[in-house]
């Protein structure tokens, strides 16, 4: 019998001191897991697409903000870096200006041209909570809060929880032992 991930050991060791608690107070726990799927909802795979388009789009707008700064990396040197991966972020972007020769790091190229205090700095496409709730529920999904401690601020939780959200994560496993326990 293969164990299990050190991860999921400790979410069921969690899982099995928290249930008695928890059902003091909910009245249903449901466990699950980040998963991948092939969708063929109209709605959903508009929305994915949009996201995918707009984090290409910002590899254009970043790498023309560091031309203009004098750093010369294109967006088509990025994307040859990386010609089988879909979704490309700054990191890639940071690589690109390692090879060139602008940074000597990872770290050392957001520091300087890629973190969200740089002038090179474009946001990203967001979604709202509510339209991710929605696209979610009307896929057939359950829409479930994922890493609250992110959140951890009243103004933010208060928010979040007065939405729909099907579920709350009780458990995120790169989490430290005692931030999980009950």
């Amino acid at each position: 019998m293969t164990p299990f991930p050190p991860c999921i050991s400790l979410a069921i060791l969690a899982m099995s001191r928290a249930l008695p608690q928890l059902l003091r107070f909910i009245s249903e726990i449901i466990s699950g897991t980040i998963c991948s799927s092939s969708i063929n909802l109209p709605t959903l795979k508009a929305a994915c697409t949009h996201a995918l388009d707009s984090r290409r789009q910002r590899i254009y707008d970043i790498t023309e903000a560091l031309t203009r700064s004098g750093v010369k990396v294109s967006a088509e040197e990025v994307f040859e870096e990386c010609p089988n991966i879909g979704s490309l972020g700054r990191p890639h972007i940071a690589n690109a200006l390692i090879k060139k020769g602008y940074a000597s790091s990872v770290k050392g190229a957001f520091n300087k041209y890629l973190s969200n205090r740089s002038p090179c700095y474009i946001p990203s496409y967001t979604m709202s909570a509510e339209e991710g709730i929605s696209l979610i529920q009307e896929a057939g999904g359950l829409a479930i809060l994922a890493h609250p401690h992110v959140y951890f601020s009243a103004h933010n939780m208060d928010r979040l929880l007065s939405l729909k959200f099907d579920g709350i994560e009780g458990y995120y496993c790169a989490f430290p032992p005692h931030k999980n326990t009950p």
